[in-house]
């Protein structure tokens, strides 16, 4: 069987891409000539890693249909005509989770025209004020057409209707449902190589099916749109999905982190993949292995030394501890106090400027370069509303972060068992008058947009960030590496009094989990059992006022 493929890509494959250069290899195997659309100059390095494939370079918007249009307009039917099946495909799907031979293996012996992955099934969708019925067709991402098609009148005609406009991207939506149903029109027959199931977009029950259909290729989508995947479902399945792809294929799961890291924000990466760990006091797995850790932790006020004493015994006796003060009298009630641990202790005194961030990122700016885990931490002694609601805030942290032994056990294990984890935070504040979901840039905006072009970071801009609020976390030292691409010094922080709100420090507690992504890591949420159950309650308490009198 002699195939064509046309694979229109909008990625930047320089910037990762490792996934549609695995797909591309794998469709090489079944195809006599694979042709790669690029809508973007191709730099040298991208150029390396497309050259065993034809490159044809279409500046236009990000229209599959119209790309294949093009490439089929240049090459001829005259050419088309020496192959015997027309693959058109694109790069907005991970995989093949299966191999490929099966799936032309049983569609050859279909009694069909053209054939697709997956069907969408006919549904009433509500647009705008109307409700219009979209018709079931074969979803476009992988489309295959058999010679008696391509090389009909009707094939010809189809493609000289396909136009580009200013909504080309939508139009994209408006072909897919337009392909099945001219064709079928004209007596040709389709089939799919997945059964078809009703009421349901295919995309969002993906993990179902590739579980039980043995699906070889997933939407991207899937794992991008958790908005829309909560509407028609749970949300259960990506973090499944994942799983189950790496327990049960071969498929580099790596090509999927590598790309969600590149290209997506980390508060929707982190809702999709459902990254939060809720950890007991009791170790669930023992570690047979001493990753190098430290905590670092700045102590102001005198009064808050065995506070934070209390804590730090939770850390392993392998970790180290960097205590950091700006107070000679805190110093000597530190060494007074600390001498007790059997950890290795150094402390270090720093200007009181710059409060907890200056002593992680100038005092102790070598331990990130050395150890392989840092826990972060400092006293807090804040007010907000109340005192009660500011000594909250401070437990919520410490708890968090370092519970006790056994839950920093557990933190650890998550670590070493969970590679692409880089940074872990408290579950963000809500309570009180204490909020932070869907405010988490409220006069913070500026500072923030700075770091990001201060640290050249070229991960997506996140509007939303996940941050360690109080800035208190647990982070890889490789993770952090990116917030040193500014050489920080104490004038850099403002004096004391410092503001409440507003200022670097403010932006900088806000950029961790994008620094992280920067590195090339995921931020997840952590939590102890019994504050992730009031903190449940306290979110349905907050979202029920909204539909309760």
């Amino acid at each position: 069987m002699k195939r064509l493929c046309i694979c229109t890509s909008s990625e930047i494959i320089s910037r990762g891409g490792e996934y549609l250069k695995y797909y591309l290899q794998e469709l090489k195997k079944f195809c006599e000539k694979v042709i790669v659309v690029v809508n973007e100059s191709l730099t040298s390095e991208t150029y390396e890693k497309l050259k065993n494939y034809d490159i044809i370079y279409e500046k236009c918007p990000k229209n599959d249909f119209y790309s294949w249009k093009s490439v089929i307009n240049k090459i001829g039917y005259d050419l088309l005509s020496d192959y015997d099946e027309l693959i058109l495909t694109n790069d907005s799907c991970y995989g093949p989770f299966y191999p490929l031979y099966d799936v032309f293996n049983k569609m050859e012996n279909e009694d069909c025209d053209f054939w697709g992955i997956t069907k969408y099934p006919e549904r009433r969708k509500r647009i705008l004020f109307f409700r219009k019925t979209i018709s079931e067709h074969l979803q476009s991402y992988f489309l295959v057409c058999k010679k008696e098609l391509f090389l009909s009148k009707y094939f010809k005609y189809f493609w000289k209707k396909v136009k580009i406009n200013k909504l080309s991207e939508k139009y994209t939506n408006y072909y897919e449902t337009l392909f099945t149903e001219y064709f079928l029109k004209k007596g040709f027959k389709s089939a799919s190589y997945i059964p078809l199931y009703k009421n349901i977009n295919p995309i969002y029950m993906s993990y179902l099916l590739l579980k039980n259909e043995k699906l070889p290729l997933i939407k991207k989508e899937y794992f991008y749109n958790h908005k829309q995947i909560l509407k028609e479902s749970i949300s259960s399945g990506p973090p499944k999905a994942l799983n189950f792809i790496k327990k049960n294929t071969e498929y580099d799961i790596n090509f999927i982190y590598e790309d969600l890291l590149k290209n997506q924000k980390m508060s929707n990466i982190q809702k999709t993949l459902h990254l939060n760990y809720i950890f007991t006091d009791k170790c669930e797995n023992e570690n047979n292995y001493n990753p190098k850790t430290a905590l670092i932790m700045n102590i102001y006020y005198p009064e808050l030394v065995d506070y934070c004493y209390k804590y730090a015994t939770s850390m392993p006796e392998y970790a180290d501890l960097y205590l950091v003060t700006s107070r000679n009298d805190t110093k000597e009630l530190i060494e007074h106090k600390f001498k007790n641990l059997p950890n290795k202790t150094e402390i270090r005194l720093k200007p009181n400027r710059g409060r907890d961030l200056s002593a992680f990122l100038i005092a102790c700016k070598d331990v990130f370069e050395n150890y392989e885990l840092v826990c972060c931490m400092h006293d807090k002694k804040t007010d907000y509303n109340s005192l009660q609601s500011g000594k909250d805030f401070c437990d919520i942290c410490f708890e968090c972060n370092l519970r006790s032994r056994g839950y920093v056990n557990n933190v650890i294990s998550l670590f070493m068992n969970s590679p692409k984890i880089g940074l872990l935070c408290p579950l963000p504040v809500e309570f009180s008058r204490i909020v932070t979901i869907g405010k988490e840039l409220v006069k913070c905006e500026n500072p923030y947009k700075q770091l990001y072009d201060i640290l050249n970071l070229q991960i997506p801009f996140d509007n939303h960030p996940i941050a360690p609020y109080g800035s208190m976390f647990w982070i890889r030292g490789k993770a952090i590496k990116p917030l040193f691409r500014h050489k920080w010094d104490y004038e850099d922080f403002p004096e004391e009094p410092m503001p409440i709100t507003g200022t670097i420090s403010h932006g900088i507690e806000r950029i961790f989990s994008s620094v992280a992504q920067e590195a090339g890591y995921f931020t997840a949420y952590v939590s102890p059992t019994d504050y992730a159950s009031v903190y449940t309650d306290n979110l349905i308490q907050l979202y029920s006022k909204f539909f309760t009198k």
